[in-house]
């Protein structure tokens, strides 16, 4: 069940069956969707298998459909595997038309058709020939890459060298012919008792080398090894074709969080650092440099500068794929785009302390980003908690256009291990602010709550407390206490400011209960009700109805409820499931243990 901010809500559905056989060497399945966006719904239905032939074979293979207002896509899928060590193969062939399924798929590959072998040949431990030879086709132009490439890798105890031979075969959507064939040829070689390693590679044209993607290109690298775990790297690469002329440069922090895993802080990997809301530290990782015992530093910089002719879509294959040197899918379906980005973070721990920050800065050509993030916690004894954040982001277009946002929160959380009274408590400011914004929409600078045309800013303080009384964790509840659960929600806003002589001055206030039973190990019923009143109006609306909870799997629960009546808030909605109507909500249970196959503690 999805819904967008401001408009009604719309049911979406999915449903999937599996048979396999007792050896599992036959599988055979089927999903059904249905989906409603910001278009037309779209329903869609897929059949796949899957085939074992052997320890060293598998087949794939996959067909699908998808209906929408009248039109029908198709798409389909068929892969070959044969792996023994000695000789990997892979064989596949694969098409989606333009209209097929539900924003999903990966848009490179969307309205294509690719058919290839990859292999893989183990001449001994150290030398491996690697082949590949594909054509990809569009289906809506008369666009086409021919392509076939081979090398051969060789790798020593302080040197690996790598030669090869590539040739693609371009036709443009005019028709035009691009031609690349080039001799590569690569190494690097390692000092220091491996903690200093270089490398440079080249690639030399044979004949014109016209293809943008396949141009001649030369590469030089370092990699210094400052820890066991963390390396810093910097890369300078040169592009030079008829349709090309690129110069990139990347640096930073290369962080191995376990055996085999290898995280870079390089370009389009901005994002990863130590904060709890980014992919990298969800797992208990911080890609870090260790100062002292309790303090931890982490750095990038990167940047992207081109001179010359850039390539326009009409010399690339696939307009949706990025050029392969320098480019990247840049704003408003740009291939390029000149900036220079700098982060920098640290964590402090020490104790019952934990505090982390981070600064940003991006001068790109088309919106200049700056921001600051920080947070703090400090464990107050078994089950409690208290925690802060604040983060400060401001962006400004190229036309003018900007954005800025400030979110400064404090948090209580307790929830002792054999307590049957938990609660947690949150005090936030936020102010939202955009000048020259469309619709709420200042282009790149970036985005907020605000969903105006022209100049506007929102100031709110928001309150809220939710408690939960869960009788059964006591040792001696009565059976039927175990079973039940109760919950209060309060929670209060106080807005700051008027609007075009409007005074949106006020204090909301909301309240509201859940009760529910269980019904043997896995199934719970129950029911909730919201009330919202602004006490500067007396204006007051409600939301109340039942709901069903199921546990799919353990430390999961899946609620699904209705709304009889309701009301949308975009400050409280999230947390109280309050619009009229259906309703799904999943709770999951997360501890130290719950990463334990990563074999982190190792």
């Amino acid at each position: 069940y999805e819904v967008d901010g401001f408009g009604d809500g719309e049911l979406n559905a999915g449903a999937r069956v599996e048979w396999a056989n007792a050896a599992d060497t036959l599988r055979f399945g089927g999903t059904a969707i249905t989906d409603k966006g910001e278009g037309d719904r779209t329903n869609m239905g897929t059949i796949d298998l899957r085939a074992r032939m052997g320890r060293s074979t598998e087949l794939r293979a996959e067909l699908a459909a998808s209906h929408r207002e009248g039109d029908l896509a198709t798409g389909w899928l068929v892969e070959a595997q044969h792996r023994t060590g000695t000789l990997d193969v892979i064989a596949y062939a694969l098409s989606l038309e333009e209209e097929y399924g539900v924003g999903q798929q990966n848009g490179v590959e969307i309205g294509r058709r690719k058919v290839g072998v990859d292999a893989r040949v183990r001449v001994d431990e150290r030398t491996t020939v690697l082949g590949s030879v594909w054509q990809d086709d569009s289906l809506a132009t008369n666009a086409r890459r021919r392509a076939a490439q081979v090398q051969i890798d060789h790798a020593g105890e302080q040197t690996d060298l790598r030669f090869g031979i590539a040739h693609f075969d371009d036709r443009l959507v005019g028709g035009d012919r691009k031609r690349s064939t080039v001799l590569e040829a690569g190494g690097s070689q390692r000092f220091l008792d491996n903690r200093l390693e270089l490398s440079a590679s080249t690639s030399l044209p044979v004949d014109d080398a016209d293809a943008v993607d396949l141009p001649a290109r030369h590469r030089i690298g370092a990699r210094y090894a400052l820890t066991d775990t963390v390396r810093a790297v910097g890369l300078y690469e040169i592009a030079d074709g008829p349709n090309i002329d690129a110069r990139t440069v990347k640096g930073g922090l290369e962080f191995s969080p376990w055996q085999g895993g290898q995280m870079v802080t390089s370009l389009g990997q901005q994002r990863i650092g130590e904060l709890g809301q980014r992919s990298f530290a969800a797992l208990g990782l911080a890609q870090t440099l260790t100062l002292t015992q309790e303090l931890s530093i982490d750095a990038t910089i990167d940047g992207n500068r081109t001179i010359g002719r850039n390539p326009q879509i009409s010399e690339l294959v696939d307009p949706d794929h990025p050029a392969s040197s320098g480019g990247h899918l840049g704003q408003n379906g740009t291939l390029f785009e000149d900036f220079t980005a700098a982060t920098l973070g640290a964590a402090w721990r020490k104790d019952r302390w934990s505090a982390t920050a981070r600064a940003e800065y991006r001068d790109g050509e088309y919106a200049n980003r700056k921001g600051f993030t920080a947070g703090a916690i400090r464990q107050l004894g078994e089950g409690s908690i208290v925690g802060s954040g604040f983060t400060l982001t401001e962006a400004r277009a190229d036309s003018g256009a900007t954005t800025e946002i400030v979110d400064a929160a404090l948090a209580l959380a307790h929830r002792p291990a054999r307590s049957a009274f938990a609660f947690l408590s949150k005090l936030e400011y936020r102010s939202d602010e955009v000048i020259g914004a469309l619709a709420g929409e200042a282009g790149p600078a970036g985005r907020t709550a605000l969903a105006i045309t022209g100049n506007a800013r929102s100031r709110r303080l928001i309150a809220s407390v939710s408690t939960n009384w869960s009788p059964g964790r006591e040792q001696d509840a009565r059976a039927l206490d175990r079973r039940r659960e109760f919950g209060l929600f309060i929670g209060a806003r106080y807005n700051f400011d008027s609007f075009e002589g409007y005074d949106l001055s006020g204090t909301t206030m909301l309240a509201g209960l859940d009760a529910r039973v269980g019904i043997g190990e896995r199934f719970e019923i129950g029911a909730r009700g919201t009330i919202r009143t602004d006490l500067s109006n007396g204006l007051t609306a409600f939301s109340v109805g039942p709901n069903v909870g199921f546990v799919p799997a353990e430390n999961a629960l899946l609620t699904v409820g209705y709304n009889i009546a309701g009301f949308r808030d975009e400050d409280f909605s999230q947390a109280r499931d309050t619009d009229k109507g259906l309703y799904a909500s999943v709770r999951m249970k997360f501890d130290a243990d719950s990463f334990a196959f990563l074999g982190l503690g190792r």
